[in-house]
């Protein structure tokens, strides 16, 4: 596997480990809090621990025996948040310490109301602390249910009072508590519980979307991840590849090279034989293929001054050059029983460029149109040449009715080394293409139809 595949795979590993850790994600409305509720608690805890070593101290060290009881109650007071710091510090029970702390609350504010009346400020003060806690250490809508159940409180003391089951001490105060008192306090608790609830529900709503936009981030910082490391496999896919080409183009040069040499020694002992025979027999096949041998000696030639870098550009006659090429590949149509029609035109067309690279692109494009009505299953195969012109463009198209291409093969045509022929090296069309667009700023289009196949090269022409 590339490292570039790898990198796609651990993209696709971390998504998934993103999604999965986004739904284990702790609520931020709860971490918040659990952070008030340990400043509570701690605070709590550290007063009630200064209070029992006050009580303490007076008992043991002053003999005050009426504190006592209050020491006794403080003791166990201290063993319950105790119990409570347990379950908030193993971070498991959280809830239950958040509902334990509101309830201590709550007991001790009763207790106090119970003992000296529900006018005790003190008594209402905590009350008013356990609405509030119960809004901001379990859920907004608690602080509601709390001041229904401190109502509840309220109106059961003052039942006891009025029925005399319960005599508070009140000896500290000259007014006696009534249900209007309770009714008082209730709709004061009720405010408070209403602002807390409004308050919270607002803070939590706008954690719940920070939390959610945060955990849609995470993804899409995560699918772009992906999408780069694809970007990045694809790329260097293509990278690997251009290098093979470059490479198989490097091998073809080479072997080009090596061809070119003994080519060039054959073609002289070959021109050499031809001679004496045409010394000794005259024929029309002979003349034919001297002038082909004169041809390719020419193309030869020409190419090693490519390759030596003396090549220089020239202006020549786009009709001149189309007909050498056409006379030399009609002996090859001619045998594969395909007629070329070629008529040169009356105006002269020049373009200035490489010649030789030139001659080259037509015999590509025209051995392809032969090759191509070659395979023509009915009928006679036919090719036309013909050469058309505006103001600053030569257009040549060379039209063949050979099959017509499929879509798949449309794509492959230019291409290197994909070829659309059996034993095709597939890098004719893709040098043609070369040449038009960098040797003379042209192209050459494509036009394919059920009838016939068009190439057109178009280049600009010389003024």
């Amino acid at each position: 596997m590339s490292k570039a595949a790898r990198n796609v795979s651990k993209g696709h590993k971390g998504l998934w480990r993103r999604l999965y850790d986004s739904e284990r994600m702790i609520d931020e409305g709860t971490k918040n809090r659990e952070r008030v509720f340990g400043i509570v608690f701690w605070g709590t805890l550290g007063v009630s621990a200064v209070l029992c070593l006050l009580l303490f101290a007076s008992f043991a060290i002053v003999h005050n025996a009426y504190v006592l009881p209050r020491l006794i109650w403080s003791t166990v007071s201290l063993l319950v948040l105790v119990c409570i710091g347990a379950l908030y510090v193993s971070r498991k029970a959280y809830v239950l310490a958040a509902h334990g702390l509101v309830l201590y609350y709550a007991v001790i504010a009763s207790t106090i109301v119970w003992s000296w009346g529900i006018n005790t400020p003190f008594g209402i003060l905590l009350f008013g602390l356990v609405i509030i806690l119960a809004g901001i250490l379990v859920r907004a809508k608690y602080a509601l249910w709390a001041t229904v159940g401190v109502t509840i409180i309220l109106a059961c003391a003052q039942i006891s009072l009025n029925q005399r089951i319960h005599i508070p001490n009140e000896a500290w105060t000259t007014s006696k508590s009534s249900f209007g008192d309770v009714i008082g306090y209730s709709m004061g608790f009720s405010i408070i519980a209403v602002v807390s609830w409004l308050y919270g529900t607002q803070m939590e709503r706008s954690l719940r979307k920070a939390t959610e936009a945060e955990a849609a981030l995470e993804l899409e910082k995560a699918s772009l991840e992906i999408k780069v490391a694809q970007r990045t496999a694809a790329l260097e896919q293509t990278r690997i590849e251009e290098l093979e080409q470059a490479y198989k183009f490097a091998e073809l040069g080479s072997l080009s090279t090596a061809l070119l040499h003994d080519l060039a020694n054959y073609l002289t002992v070959l021109t050499m034989d031809i001679k004496d025979l045409h010394g000794q027999h005259d024929s029309v096949t002979l003349t034919r293929a001297q002038e082909t041998i004169g041809y390719i000696d020419k193309m030869v030639d020409d190419v090693r001054d490519q390759m030596s870098g003396t090549n220089t550009a020239t202006t020549f006659s786009v009709t001149e050059r189309i007909s050498a090429v056409v006379g030399v590949l009609n002996h090859k149509a001619h045998q594969q029983a395909v007629s070329v029609a070629w008529q040169a035109p009356f105006d002269k067309l020049t373009v200035h460029g490489d010649a030789t690279r030139f001659n080259q692109m037509i015999a590509i494009i025209l051995g392809n149109a032969i090759d191509a009505s070659s395979q023509r299953k009915s009928g006679e195969g036919a090719v036309t040449v013909t050469v058309s012109s505006t103001e600053s463009q030569a257009s040549i198209a060379i039209s063949n009715n050979g099959p017509p291409l499929t879509e798949q093969q449309k794509q492959m045509l230019f291409k290197p080394f994909q070829s659309t022929k059996k034993h095709g090296m597939g890098i004719g069309l893709f040098l043609a293409k070369q040449m038009a667009e960098r040797h003379f700023a042209g192209s050459i289009e494509l036009d394919s139809d059920n009838a016939k196949t068009t190439f057109r090269i178009i280049v600009p022409k010389h003024v």
